[in-house]
């Protein structure tokens, strides 16, 4: 296998860019809490609040899923259902799981419409919440922290960088 220096350097530039969006996914992961997240949206963005309910809800349902997937992977294996191998293998596979799952989603989110039907999501003017969220300092703090990174990583680069090469496409 033959790599070239232009490739090698592309691809630490794809490295360095992906370990940066991570870093910057998982800062934000890890310091917003989704319920917050979602009526911020509803509050200052104007998302329709059945739309930000829904994905409440979707997240909450995610780790129900989960355990249904988990029990019912249990039960097949206690009742002996062996896994064949290849093609016919994947398909029953799918077809064992995908249809109990698909059946309970569709029967609790069937639920979950009803209650937010009787709570009246459709019609939502002049909605009242119980979180008044707002900007606070440590939202300033975190966008002059973003673009301080910025500013450092972009004069870091020019005054030292890694590689003497100022542009990847142009080396050579």
């Amino acid at each position: 296998m033959h790599i070239t220096e232009e490739s090698f350097f592309r691809g630490l530039h794809l490295g360095f860019r992906a370990l940066n969006f991570a870093a910057l996914g998982l800062l934000f992961a890890l310091t917003t809490r989704p319920v917050y997240l979602f009526y911020s949206l509803m509050q200052q963005v104007k998302l329709p609040a059945k739309y930000a309910y829904s994905f409440m809800a979707a997240f909450r349902l995610l780790p129900i899923m989960f355990e249904e997937f988990q029990t019912l992977r249990h039960a097949l294996k206690v009742r002996g259902v062996q896994e064949k191998k290849g093609i016919k293998g994947i398909y029953e596979k799918i077809k064992f799981f995908s249809i109990p799952l698909l059946a309970q989603s569709i029967r609790r989110a069937q639920r979950i419409a009803i209650a937010m039907e009787a709570k009246r999501f459709s019609q939502m003017k002049g909605r009242t919440y119980y979180y008044n969220l707002g900007f606070s300092g440590y939202d300033v703090l975190f966008i002059l922290y973003l673009v301080s990174m910025i500013a450092a990583a972009y004069i870091g680069s020019q005054y030292f960088p890694y590689f003497n090469i100022p542009d990847v496409r142009h080396y050579g």
